[in-house]
């Protein structure tokens, strides 16, 4: 074979490999940047679940009702011409405000139109977090780790619990799975925690059911290795709980926050958010909520 033609196919499998390289290359960044999230806003009652900020004159005595139009024009089947998103900002001892709510900021007969699955909503004042959470029926629990809320395939997956945990936030603790991506969706802006003034000055989440607002002060956030926590603890078993909680109030990380004066016992229900972190494949973020309101609406 001649030089010129073994120069040839040298040249063609550089240019095949840069080809491949830059496939690959624009495939992570639309990955991370060019896909949009999964769809939800057809579920939510528009405005109720942002809050307005109310003057500090007035509070703790002001009533916000919020009128919800069609929130599903495409599915006339479900109504929500007269649902409505009723709620009282109130300010704890520290002056940071919380959320009164007196009616459900979302619409459950939506979810249920779209997919069973989903059973409950978490909002997180001030971040991205306003999603419905699912836990899969029929499939394996990672189903949703893979999966939109319409059930396809997707790269952002779904907010999601396991079936290891019961679907009223009953147990000790619910653990709350979602990724971390980088356009800011799911369950990223859980690092915003790992600012100390944010974490100070943002304590609640709100979990909202068909019938109950949910409301959870963050108590700690911190990076946590990769092992599956309702696994590793017998949260049923007083001394594994105590020795998570243990864990989470005394974070062995340089990266953790912990909210001073809150005590934790393992009489309280919590909720652990689970996401990635992005530095180590090997390391978990979580910020971890305590329930201090369970208001039937």
């Amino acid at each position: 074979m001649s030089k010129s033609k073994k120069s040839g196919k040298k040249v063609l499998t550089v240019l095949i490999t840069l080809a491949v390289i830059v496939a690959v290359f624009t495939a992570v960044l639309a990955y991370n940047f060019c896909a949009g999230p999964p769809d939800t806003d057809i579920f939510k009652n528009p405005s109720s679940s942002q809050p307005q900020t109310i003057p500090a004159t007035e509070q703790s005595d002001t009533q916000v009702t919020e009128p919800v139009s069609d929130v599903n024009q495409t599915n006339p089947t479900v109504d929500n011409d007269n649902v409505t998103s009723e709620y009282v900002i109130e300010y704890d001892a520290d002056g940071n405000e919380y959320y009164n709510y007196t009616s459900i900021p979302v619409s459950f007969d939506n979810m249920r139109e779209i997919n069973s699955d989903l059973y409950a909503w978490i909002y997180i004042p001030g971040t991205q977090v306003d999603y419905p959470i699912a836990q899969a029926s029929e499939q394996d629990d990672s189903f949703y780790l893979t999966h939109d809320i319409y059930k396809n395939y997707s790269i952002y997956g779904t907010i999601y619990t396991e079936k290891c945990n019961s679907k009223d936030f009953s147990d000790p603790n619910t653990l709350i799975y979602g990724h971390e991506m980088l356009n800011g969706s799911m369950f990223q802006n859980l690092h915003y925690y790992e600012d100390a003034e944010y974490f100070n000055k943002n304590p609640y989440f709100y979990i909202f059911t068909e019938d109950r607002v949910l409301t959870y002060e963050i108590f700690s956030a911190f990076q946590y290795d990769d092992r599956h926590i309702m696994y590793a603890f017998d949260f049923t078993q007083p001394n594994e709980y105590q020795s998570f909680l243990n864990e989470a109030m005394n974070p062995q990380s340089s990266i953790a926050n912990v909210r001073d004066g809150v005590e934790v016992t393992t009489d309280d229900k919590i909720v652990t958010l689970s996401t990635c972190d992005g530095s180590n494949s090997e390391n978990r973020y979580l910020v971890c909520g305590v329930l201090v309101s369970d208001q039937k609406v």
